[in-house]
């Protein structure tokens, strides 16, 4: 969550700067005298409000994948599958077969195969949990990687901009 607001903040910055550069270009190079009547002022006003949306939409989503995989956590922890249309399978009850007597060791076994399957379970719910949080990571991850290039190409050309106006 922190880098993606990190990259929130260098894209706000980013285009700050470019309307900063494009209000230089209008100054004159020599004088410094400004331009007046553009429309690039209503033009940037309208930038900063869609910027200003799209963040709250950003922060929406981070909020609600950080509730999501607070749930992923607490199925996981609690050895629940919810989300996977399974739930935890209970100890066996000691069948008995007609003419068949169970000794203790028997019995023994059974509670101890319980015990196996239930953790079995909890491990498969586990498993599943953190399958589940890896693919989310990695959708963030790959988020997180174009708006970096999308903002290191924003710096970029700010910069390149820059550089011609003051040759």
């Amino acid at each position: 969550m922190g880098i993606e607001r990190r990259i929130d903040d260098t894209e706000e910055k980013a285009g700050e700067a470019a309307r900063k550069a494009a209000e230089l270009k209008r100054l004159d190079r020599y004088w410094f005298i400004p331009v007046f009547g553009s429309s690039k002022e209503h033009k940037s006003s309208r930038e900063a409000k869609r910027d200003d949306k799209k963040a709250a939409k950003r922060e929406a989503q981070y909020e609600q994948e950080e509730i999501e995989r607070q749930q992923r956590m607490v199925y996981a922890t609690s050895g629940g599958m919810v989300g996977h249309g399974a739930t935890l399978p209970r100890s066996a009850p000691n069948r008995r077969i007609r003419g068949v007597e169970y000794d203790d060791t028997e019995k023994e076994m059974d509670h101890n195969l319980g015990e196996i399957s239930n953790g079995l379970s909890r491990l498969k719910a586990m498993s599943l949990a953190m399958h589940d949080e890896i693919e989310s990571q990695n959708v963030r991850m790959d988020r997180i990687r174009d708006r970096t290039e999308d903002a290191q190409s924003k710096v970029r050309d700010n910069t390149n901009r820059v550089k011609r106006f003051l040759k």
